[in-house]
């Protein structure tokens, strides 16, 4: 009991020392704010903006954060907040998952660097799917290259949702090639329904041919199959990369 109770004061406490540091960065984001807000001088705001930008990124709000690094002065910048820049940008393009815009930002002015930038170049590589570029990357940066080397021989295969539609007209060869066994029952479905239209047709009874065994197949072969085909596709390139980068992430200690 005395055991669970302490644990439980630990964990408060913890809890309000995280609440009380991230008010406190939310509040100097606030203040960054109102330095640019009263017009500070091109240089000043710029500075202001990226220590905002700094405290968005350790607050997780992306968004904001690229959306405040979008107001900056370009030209009023000096060599190392260029590199700052550049950095928290590609970051916050990672972190929304915008793969290829962290890549075309990353393209765009001088990259630091120092080994964190290092690391994200190596996963906004892979998050790009340039993969042979992103091991190359990432090898200097890890002290395990055997788990480098099994996570990247295991990269993930993007689908194509054109083949997917035309092997979805067969069900159980679509489900194969997006790897979905769960969906056997569409195929099931799908067999039933044509067999029951069938023997219906064979039997004389056209409306209920028509109708009965037409409209099942319609909903399971046609809406349940082939419509979410291309989203399915779409969930599952993106669900497979994710969990790529997530274990880079985690072999590059990033």
């Amino acid at each position: 009991m005395k055991s669970r109770l302490l644990s439980c004061i630990i964990f408060i406490f913890l809890s309000g020392a995280v609440s009380v540091r991230a008010q406190s960065l939310a509040l100097k984001a606030v203040e960054y704010e109102r330095v640019i807000f009263e017009g500070a001088a091109p240089a000043a705001a710029n500075e202001a903006m990226l220590s905002r930008a700094g405290c968005l990124v350790q607050l997780g709000r992306w968004a904001d954060a690229e959306a405040c690094l979008s107001r900056l002065r370009m030209y009023a910048l000096g060599p190392e907040q260029r590199e700052e820049s550049a950095y928290l940008r590609t970051l916050c393009q990672y972190r929304l998952k915008n793969y290829d815009a962290a890549l075309a930002v990353m393209g765009e002015a001088e990259f630091p660097s120092a080994p964190e930038a290092m690391k994200l170049k190596a996963l906004v590589l892979a998050g790009a799917r340039e993969f042979d570029k992103a091991l190359e990357q990432a090898a200097p940066l890890v002290s395990d290259r055997n788990a480098l080397d099994a996570l990247f021989s295991g990269r993930p295969k993007e689908k194509s949702a054109l083949k997917a539609l035309f092997l979805g007209i067969i069900p159980t060869a679509g489900h194969v090639y997006l790897e979905r066994p769960d969906l056997w029952w569409t195929t099931v479905g799908t067999v039933a329904s044509a067999g029951f239209a069938v023997y219906e047709a064979f039997s004389g009874n056209w409306l209920t041919a028509i109708l009965g065994g037409g409209m099942l197949l319609n909903t399971i072969y046609v809406d349940n199959n082939l419509r979410p085909t291309e989203s399915t596709v779409m969930k599952y390139n993106s669900e497979s990369l994710e969990k790529f980068l997530q274990e880079l992430e985690t072999i590059l200690d990033f």
